[in-house]
């Protein structure tokens, strides 16, 4: 039995006696801990090398400017090796923004990385084709060809893939974008997202 089976069956059995699923779960691992039936985790060590790989992404987070909260896009792009992490914010989400966000990290970092981590965004991403082949846009085609970068697309609704850059978004968001910051333009955001 699953722990949920056992929860599931339980209620049905004992429907005057109240207690949480999560309770039972905690429960059963203890047993299995208990009987030396529990899961014990494996860990690959993943190893870049400095330069190597680099992984992007955009999220969304509120931001007051000019005295008017406002949702806005912020692009991230971090470096696998380090985990530094480069933060842009725009107001679209535009093939612009996503190029010009491009560019401005690789100044920040000093250089290009060799290969950056994507997942299927309207701005590098004309159609997924079958297996890890992608229809890129002509522009970003031409954007990739000139910093002579490779583009890596995850599999559709697999941000996992690159839990990296997924990892920095949250631990971004939790420091430095709760509560609301108040600025007066975006150009004072953008700076304060360059020395945080």
């Amino acid at each position: 039995y699953t722990a949920h089976r056992i929860f599931t069956r339980r209620c049905a059995e004992l429907p005057e006696v109240e207690i949480s699923e999560r309770t039972v779960r905690q429960y059963v691992e203890e047993l299995r801990r208990q009987m030396g039936l529990a899961k014990r985790e494996v860990f690959i060590a993943q190893h870049y090398e400095y330069g190597a790989e680099a992984q992007v992404d955009w999220y969304e987070a509120t931001v007051c400017l000019g005295g008017v909260n406002q949702v806005l896009q912020f692009f991230c792009l971090r470096a696998s090796a380090s985990g530094a992490a480069f933060h842009r914010a725009y107001l679209r989400a535009t093939q612009g923004a996503f190029l010009e966000a491009h560019e401005l990290a690789f100044e920040h970092f000093g250089g290009v990385f060799k290969c950056l981590r994507y997942d299927n965004l309207k701005a590098a991403v004309k159609r997924v084709l079958r297996g890890s082949r992608r229809e890129e846009t002509t522009r970003f085609i031409a954007f990739r060809s000139h910093y002579g970068y490779e583009g890596s697309f995850c599999n559709p609704y697999s941000g996992h893939e690159k839990g990296g850059v997924e990892g920095e978004v949250g631990r971004f968001r939790r420091n430095h974008l709760v509560p609301v910051p108040q600025f007066d333009a975006l150009d004072q955001l953008n700076q304060w997202l360059l020395e945080e």
